[in-house]
């Protein structure tokens, strides 16, 4: 399920990128939860990496998705540390207390 939703969402933003790829990332972080919890922690990784990058590209123009980058870059760090990277973990845990979401904020 997760899968498709995923394809569905690239279909949509090759479209229209800037409505539809936050909805990609959201996918994209669901099916990277999918992954962790079957063992499949590189696929988990890829997917996290693709999500954050879609979500800092569109965070300029829509500052309201930073709670969502920040939860993506969470489960991140989780992954990394599981894949016995404990030093990328550190840095993107780094990032997010260097850039932390404003008051009022909800993750």
């Amino acid at each position: 399920m997760s899968e498709e939703a995923v394809e569905i969402c690239r279909r949509l933003a090759v479209g229209n990128p800037a409505a539809y790829e936050p909805n990609l990332a959201h996918s994209l972080t669901v099916l990277a939860m999918v992954a962790m919890r079957w063992g499949d922690l590189s696929g988990a990784l890829r997917v996290t990496a693709e999500a954050v990058e879609l979500y800092r590209r569109r965070i300029v123009t829509t500052p309201t998705l930073l709670p969502k980058l920040h939860t993506v870059l969470k489960l991140q760090a989780l992954v990394l540390d599981k894949l016995g990277r404990p030093e990328d973990a550190e840095t993107v845990r780094r990032w997010l207390g260097e850039d932390p979401l404003p008051p009022g904020s909800h993750n």
